[in-house]
């Protein structure tokens, strides 16, 4: 009875916490609405879980979590606290014996997003590198993420570094298999 009390407890929780999750997306993030109500939604979310809900210590709890965290920091335009709940997030599923690469690769674009933004260039280029061990060389998501390299390289004038990652991406034969408009932006 014990065990399936807490199944119960476990599954409710985590599934209270994935619904705050997409109405963020759903009805903030994906909506454009303004930050102030973005940053107020995730205040309220995040009172709700952490003073009224039963801490859970899975991953999917922990990964919703910590996005909402994320959101409501990006909101206020905090990096820094952006790129600290990104690495809490990672280190936390470091120390599970398992963890979905699809969520180190969410936290680790926040990480490389808000380097950009903060002009933290060893933290985004250790983040793109991390991030390229998930993903196939030459994938869509490969190529993307060196998007994201060129424009950190920029943002802290890297200048040789852009260039390098820009050759290295164009002297690719699976460059030429890329689609057109992908192509048009690096050449």
């Amino acid at each position: 009875r014990k065990t399936c009390r807490n199944w119960i407890i476990i599954r409710d929780e985590e599934e209270r916490i994935r619904e705050h999750y997409e109405l963020l997306l759903v009805n903030f993030v994906n909506t454009a609405k303004p930050q102030a109500d973005v940053n107020r939604q995730t205040n309220i979310i995040l009172e709700e879980i952490l003073t009224e809900g039963h801490s859970v210590d899975t991953l999917n709890y922990h990964f919703f979590l910590y996005f909402i965290k994320v959101i409501k920091y990006m909101s206020e335009h905090s990096y820094e606290y952006v790129i600290r709940t990104c690495k809490d997030a990672i280190a936390y599923m470091d120390g599970k014996e398992f963890a979905r690469q699809a969520y180190y690769r969410m936290f680790l674009l926040q990480i490389i997003s808000a380097s950009i933004q903060m002009k933290f260039f060893e933290e985004g280029e250790l983040a793109v590198q991390r991030y390229t061990n998930y993903v196939y060389k030459n994938s869509i998501s490969w190529f993307k993420v060196k998007e994201l390299n060129v424009l950190l390289s920029f943002h802290t004038s890297r200048y040789e570094r852009a260039n390098e990652i820009i050759e290295e991406i164009t002297g690719k034969t699976s460059f030429k298999g890329q689609a057109p408009a992908d192509q048009e932006r690096w050449t």
